[in-house]
């Protein structure tokens, strides 16, 4: 007789999913209006957008090895909770920076953290799905990366159907906050 399978969500794997479910979404709420926060709200021109658009893909991309390195070596746990609380705390600099300069360093130290919270939870998560179940649990965390691709950007734009940014940078952080609290019991 073949053995019941058990459910993957459950535990750690159910708490990392969501948190990573919440940072994704804060993430996607900004695809569609930071360009145009940069553009209308700050007077930014077109190409000092796709700098500041940019430099946070490759504060990410030059961070991601260090990353992959330092948690290998001192444990992924602390490095997931300690990145989503920053990723959290830094939506709060959005509305705050007031040039361009200001907001190059916080998409810069933003991506950098994105990059680590990305790195650490997806090595976290391989670390808890049993291994003879690890291309179903990878195939399942993947959803806490694509469904945020659909529901972040209508948020986005909803929050800012009034041309209120603030609100919706505030909401990003809570969200991703909310991430960090759920990986606070992991």
């Amino acid at each position: 007789m073949p053995q019941e399978r058990k459910s993957i969500f459950k535990g750690n794997f159910t708490k990392v999913f969501f948190a990573s479910l919440l940072l994704f979404t804060a993430f996607y709420i900004l695809l569609p209006t930071l360009p145009v926060f940069l553009t209308r709200v700050m007077k930014i021109d077109e190409s000092q957008t796709g700098i500041i658009l940019a430099v946070y893909t490759l504060a990410a991309l030059l961070i991601r090895p260090f990353t992959g390195y330092v948690i290998d070596r001192y444990g992924r746990k602390v490095f997931y909770i300690f990145s989503l609380l920053l990723f959290s705390i830094i939506f709060i600099s959005y509305p705050l920076a007031g040039v361009f300069t200001w907001m190059l360093f916080v998409r810069f130290f933003h991506g950098m953290v994105w990059g680590v919270a990305t790195t650490t939870g997806s090595t976290l998560i391989v670390d808890i799905i049993p291994a003879e179940r690890r291309g179903e649990g990878i195939g399942l965390y993947g959803l806490a990366m694509t469904i945020p691709m659909a529901i972040g950007p209508l948020a986005g734009i909803q929050l800012t159907n009034e041309s209120n940014y603030t609100m919706m940078f505030l909401c990003a952080g809570a969200l991703a906050f909310t991430g960090f609290l759920l990986s606070l019991s992991i």
